[in-house]
Parts: C-alpha cells; sequence; structure tokens
C-alpha cells in the first residue's frame, strides 16, 4: 500500500465518518419525527445521471405538477466539475467489504440503484 493511502484510510476509520456512513441509520433516526409517507429517498447518482427525472420524482412526490421546461437548459449545464478519478483498489475494496450489508439494505428497502 502507498503512504500516501494511509492518512485516508485512518480517516474514514474514525468512529464520525463510520456513523455518516450508514444511511440507512440516518433515515431510521429521521423517521422518528417524520412519517415514511413524507419522507423522500433518492439517489445522489441520479443528480449527474438523471436529474430531470430525479426532479420529476421530487415533484411527484410533492404533489407539485412537474413543468420540464422550465428546467432544461438548467438541468444540462455543469457546475463545478471536479476530475473524474478512480479510487484506489486497496480502498474500493476495503469499503466494498464495509458497506456491503448496507448497500444490500438500502438496494431493498428504497429500491435504489447503488
Amino acid at each position: 500500500m502507498r503512504p500516501l493511502l494511509l492518512p485516508i484510510i485512518k480517516k474514514l476509520n474514525r468512529e464520525y465518518f463510520a456513523n455518516c456512513s450508514y444511511f440507512s441509520r440516518i433515515i431510521e433516526k429521521w423517521l422518528q419525527f417524520v412519517e415514511q409517507k413524507n419522507f423522500f429517498v433518492g439517489n445522489f447518482k441520479d443528480i449527474a445521471k438523471s436529474p430531470g427525472d430525479l426532479l420529476m420524482s421530487i415533484h411527484h412526490f410533492l404533489g407539485i405538477e412537474f413543468d420540464k421546461t422550465i428546467y432544461e437548459k438548467k438541468i444540462k449545464k455543469i457546475i463545478n466539475k471536479s476530475k473524474n478519478l478512480e479510487i484506489p483498489p486497496y480502498i474500493k475494496s476495503s469499503l466494498q467489504q464495509r458497506y456491503n450489508d448496507e448497500i444490500n439494505l438500502l438496494r431493498s428497502r428504497y429500491n435504489l440503484d447503488i
């Protein structure tokens, strides 16, 4: 393993980051205060992959008419584009092992394509 990766791994292993990474737990905490029918769960990937569909889903959830013409130009505009960097294999493998059960839970409970 490259020495540069050690600080990243140490940070990922901190309790704070672990607690922020289990979305099912975060959702369960919110559901103590908000009824399931009033709680929308979306997929972050959809912001880049299909922002129009995500906006339509949110509008539908809120019971608001969706007018695609309002968003057509803005949806396609790329803001704050970052470099397309690959996660180093060691870190990717470690994260996949750590969050495999969490990912499967979110997939099944919220029908998310993660």
